[in-house]
Formats: structure tokens, sequence, C-alpha cells
């Protein structure tokens, strides 16, 4: 934010001093739990439930498994 000129050098160094003093520049604060997403889990079940994997559905769009979890940002709960 700095280098963007957001901040001023005063308000970079205070937040600096800051992380410093919190502990933050040598490891970062526990992270919250990773979002899901209600639609991709809806999505899924319905698929499931007639029989249809996210492998089928890879392959379909000429996906791997891995390339359709990356186009759902990682939200899918893979079942290949």
């Amino acid at each position: 934010m700095n280098k963007l000129g957001l901040l001023s050098e005063w308000q970079y160094r205070s937040l600096y001093i800051e992380m410093s003093r919190l502990g933050y520049r040598q490891m970062e604060p526990a992270s919250e739990p990773r979002e899901t997403s209600q639609v991709l889990e809806k999505m899924e079940l319905g698929l499931r439930e007639n029989g249809i994997s996210l492998a089928d559905v890879a392959l379909e769009l000429s996906f791997s498994v891995g390339e359709l979890e990356r186009a759902t940002f990682g939200l899918s709960t893979a079942d290949a």
C-alpha cells in the first residue's frame, strides 16, 4: 500500500511497528476457516444423485479434475 501511495511514510512505519509488536512479521495470525460454496455443494450433490462424478464433468469439459478444481477456485468438494 505504501508503494502505491495509499499510505504515508508515517502510516507505513506505524503499521510496521504494530505488526512487529503483534508478532506478525514472524508468523501470521491463525487463519479463518476456508469458505465453501453452497451452490457448488448442491450442484455436486445433484450430479452424484444422478450418477455423475466430478471426473465425468471434467472429462466432458476437456479438463482434468485438477483444472476443474482450480477453475472453481478449490471450492469444490471433488469426488474424482
